[in-house]
């Protein structure tokens, strides 16, 4: 055993000495050795100073892991940015008769070409900190550098500091809404002074970011700290709060679609009880909330933004042993996997050619040790491959963003300068449209009122519907006989795991149930959906074409997605977004949401609900695990007949538990407040444009001026010209 594979606590033990004669040797507070005593062997995290006066103390060397190699390819991407940026800034006088596509372009510009987030999720005793440092490369980290599980802590890269942060470290509160900070906040400077409540270097971490720290409290949220390391150049780094502690919080954070922090998951659980317990739950909803960026055109390989990794690897020490129980774990994790997992690889595959994508995951599992090398050389050659290709990712998804949005511009255009001649030549004939436009509105307002009332109310039936199935559905399942099959269909035996893992099959049967539900009635939605927009547009016609068609473009489908964009969620709608592709991608991205995360939409299908369905079960599963190992069934049951007594225990604890009912507030708030919330906000959008259009074209009719007219071609024409040069090729942003 070398000097860092033992605790603090064991080498001053070896050293014969007290914690006060320790602390006195190193210079440190009693109570900091305490806390130090309390870190894993295998955490590098402590200060360097420390190790340093330990190595002179006990006459040995700690071979600290060198920083994790990784080539910049970023520089492309930022060169991507900075391109187009000027050409906006230098070109985009030709946008600014249309402020509306001249925010869409930058924000399109700022939100896509973003860096890549890696989250690492894992129980807090799991080694998290380790991996993070040996990533980073322990040798370059500040002093009282410590990664910590109350609040979750994005590493960036020092270059990527906004002007006005001066400091390592920035810690900030919630913003009061479920997503406590969100990293777009860095871009701007008020937001980020009204959430910030702590400034400083790496120390500050301690005292905000674990429950023991002087200045935390529950409304501390975040930290951004901000180094320099070879592989931040390329990609954030995510350290999520760790699970299993009791804290309910932070697990329900653990148990979110890990797409809301993050693009690419690293599940670490200890190797000597690998993918135990809560783990199978905790990584089960994590992958489901992936995006799926991978195809075998961009070289990504199936299933490649999943690292589940086996930590602490020198434990075992033997790499035949370490094989088995990654397999094994893999096994035990497939036992406890409801249909609708089959559904999520399904669409993985659909998503991104890669066939039968579920036969891809055990490659997916690594091993991983601070001390051996060859342990954890497989997960660093995957991990820097896919951290080098995923700027050239972002780039092409850019363009093809970029481009979708200049089709659907060009598009606009085109009808304008067929509405702009069309007025030079035949003002009259716009006029009487105008007119029928202007006659026909109230009977449009009274029909638009009524479709969008038979989508609240078939959300309504959605909800009750939902309800009442799933109900059945848990009666079904929280049932003595149907978990007495489950244990002999299963194979489990009357051991602690593989009970842990049949609470953990039972958990994600429900949420199977649930999701199968879920995704049935939003697919009638989506059909909804489709016919309220195209009666929309039906409606509002004058002799049988879109009056505002035949003047100004309009294109209910866009403006109703994009009234869908500044939403945090979109319930039931998530189905509907989800096929259509690249249009509700530039959309979504140019609102905010980070481009390899807005891209999940793509996968359609049960996958756009599955996240959702996560959040439900996740956290109520691994309260209900917690609740089993409180009441002690797991322990001693030895009679022929265990499987029964088994099975009423488990009925009796979800019980207790109230579990129906939670899984019912959760569905109530999917139908009524999400969905319901997000149609009207978007039928709203749809509606204020219609009326913007009229007003619009009651002005050009009304204020008639042929030189104004002409004017307004030469800036569409100019706008085309715009659109058709920007710089979206690796060669055009070179040049």
């Amino acid at each position: 055993m070398s000097i860092q594979e033992k605790s603090i606590a064991e080498i001053r033990i070896a050293m014969g000495l007290t914690q006060a004669e320790f602390a006195d040797l190193l210079g440190e507070r009693q109570d900091t050795i305490s806390r130090w005593e309390s870190i894993d062997p295998d955490d590098l995290s402590l200060p360097r100073k420390t190790w340093k006066k330990i190595e002179s103390l006990t006459g040995k060397s700690i071979n600290r892991p060198k920083a994790f190699k990784v080539t910049d390819k970023w520089q492309s991407a930022e060169l991507m940015r900075r391109t187009l940026f000027e050409y906006l800034d230098k070109k985009g006088v030709f946008l600014d008769y249309d402020p509306s596509a001249k925010n869409i372009y930058r924000d399109l510009v700022k939100n896509s070409i973003r860096k890549p987030r890696i989250a690492f999720v894992g129980l807090s005793d799991t080694g998290k900190s380790t991996m993070i440092n040996c990533l980073l490369g322990a040798e370059k980290m500040p002093e009282n550098w410590t990664p910590l599980t109350a609040i979750t802590v994005y590493i960036k890269h020092r270059d990527d500091k906004p002007d006005f942060i001066q400091d390592t470290v920035w810690v900030f509160k919630s913003d009061g809404t479920n997503r406590g900070f969100d990293l777009s906040y860095l871009d701007d400077e008020t937001k980020c002074n009204e959430l910030c409540i702590g400034k400083g270097d790496a120390g500050i971490l301690y005292e905000y970011g674990t429950r023991e720290g002087d200045k935390h409290n529950d409304d501390t949220v975040a930290a951004v700290v901000y180094l320099d390391s070879p592989i931040l150049k390329n990609v954030d780094l995510v350290d999520l709060p760790g699970y299993g502690t009791g804290d309910r919080e932070a697990d329900d954070v653990a148990s979110r679609g890990i797409g809301e922090f993050a693009d690419v998951l690293v599940f670490l659980s200890r190797s000597n009880g690998f993918l135990a317990g809560q783990e199978t739950t905790a990584l089960r909803t994590a992958i489901q909330g992936l995006p799926c960026f991978e195809n075998k055109e961009n070289g990504i390989p199936p299933l490649g933004n999943i690292f589940v990794i086996a930590s602490q690897a020198h434990i075992v020490g033997n790499e035949l042993d370490l094989q088995k129980i990654l397999n094994n774990g893999r096994i035990r994790f497939e036992k406890t996997l409801p249909s609708t997992a089959k559904d999520f690889f399904y669409e993985r595959s659909q998503a991104s050619g890669y066939m039968n994508a579920e036969n891809h995951f055990p490659n997916r599992f690594f091993s991983y040790t601070a001390d051996a090398p060859e342990f954890r050389e497989r997960f660093e050659n995957e991990l820097r491959a896919l951290v080098e290709m995923l700027p050239q990712y972002v780039i092409n998804k850019t363009s093809v963003l970029m481009q979708t949005y200049s089709n659907e511009y060009n598009k606009k255009m085109d009808a304008e300068l067929n509405v702009f001649t069309e007025m030079l030549n035949n003002k009259a004939s716009l006029e009487r449209d105008l007119a029928e436009l202007l006659e026909n509105e109230p009977a449009r307002k009274e029909k638009n009122q009524s479709l969008r009332q038979k989508i609240v109310s078939a959300i309504q039936r959605y909800r009750d519907h939902s309800i009442s199935e799933f109900s059945e559905a848990y009666n079904r399942v929280i049932d003595v006989d149907f978990i007495v099959n489950a244990i002999k269909e299963k194979g489990f035996k009357k051991k602690k795991d593989d009970l842990e893992l049949l609470v953990n099959f039972l958990g994600a049967k429900l949420e199977g149930e649930a999701d199968k539900i879920l995704s049935k009635y939003s697919f009638e939605l989506n059909e909804k959906i489709d016919e309220y927009l195209g009666e929309f547009e039906n409606f509002a016609t004058v002799d049988g074409k879109i009056g505002i068609n035949a003047s100004l473009p309009f294109n209910a489908k866009r403006i109703f997605v994009s009234g869908l964009a500044g939403l945090i969620t979109f319930g039931g709608l998530a189905f509907w977004a989800s096929t259509l592709g690249n249009l509700a991608g530039y959309i979504i991205v140019a609102k905010g949401v980070s481009l390899l995360s807005a891209i999940g939409i793509s996968l359609g299908g049960t996958a756009a609900v599955m996240p959702f369905v996560a959040a439900i079960g996740g956290p109520i599963t691994l309260f209900i695990v917690a609740a089993v190992l409180v009441a002690g069934i797991l322990f001693g049951v030895l009679s022929g007949g265990w499987q029964k007594t088994v099975a009423k225990k488990l009925v009796k604890e979800y019980e207790k538990a109230n579990a129906n009912k939670q899984y019912e507030e959760f569905i109530n708030k999917f139908w009524v407040e999400d969905t319901t919330t997000a149609f009207n906000t978007a039928a709203d959008a749809v509606e204020e444009e219609w009326l913007r259009l009229i007003e619009t074209h009651k002005d050009l009719v009304n204020n008639f001026d042929p030189d104004d007219i002409k004017r307004k071609i030469k800036e569409a024409e100019d706008m085309k010209s715009f659109l058709s040069n920007i710089p979206l090729s690796e060669s055009g942003f070179k040049s």
